[in-house]
């Protein structure tokens, strides 16, 4: 098991939802052609805030953080619950990951959840996991140069070729 951290500061939070950051870097770079021969697969991931300082304005009800494949996030690795509410107060506080990638999280077949699949031939930038923010509005405003977002990952690392963990 592999582990990575990221703390992003104020600027970086408000700017998140155009510009994805980089959590485990890219061993290759692809540029939309051909298959990463190793891909790091998210196992565990949550994002610890302080925004004590001051709340965040400008986040659509829809917002959302994510571990995305790819430094461009050319696809989604996970989605955390909506961060609306949590963005929009001046607290301490947990973000969750869903992993992986549960979007059917409502729909079970057999008592199993439903979860996406995900191509990786011609899809990604790069071998990179960054982390995102989904906000039809845009860049956040308001916060504080105080305020912080740690993440931390767990995860493996996939041979692509082989099929195993390394």
């Amino acid at each position: 098991m592999h582990q990575a951290s990221v703390t992003l500061t104020n600027a970086q939070i408000k700017a998140w939802p155009s510009t994805p950051i980089v959590i485990v870097p890219a061993t290759e770079v692809l540029n939309y052609s051909g298959t990463p021969t190793i891909l790091p697969i998210p196992v565990y991931a949550v994002g610890l805030f302080n925004f004590t300082a001051g709340a965040y304005t400008n986040v659509d009800a829809n917002a959302r953080a994510l571990l995305a494949f790819g430094s461009d996030w050319s696809d989604d690795a996970s989605q955390s619950n909506y961060i609306q509410q949590k963005f929009t107060a001046a607290r301490r506080g947990l973000i969750w990951f869903q992993l992986p990638r549960l979007f059917g999280i409502d729909v079970t077949i057999d008592d199993n959840l439903v979860t996406d699949n995900i191509f990786i031939d011609d899809n990604f930038q790069d071998n990179a996991l960054a982390v995102a923010c989904f906000n039809g509005g845009g860049a956040l405003t308001g916060g504080h140069a105080g305020n912080t977002l740690m993440i931390d990952v767990q995860y493996l690392v996939l041979n692509t070729a082989t099929g195993q963990f390394e």
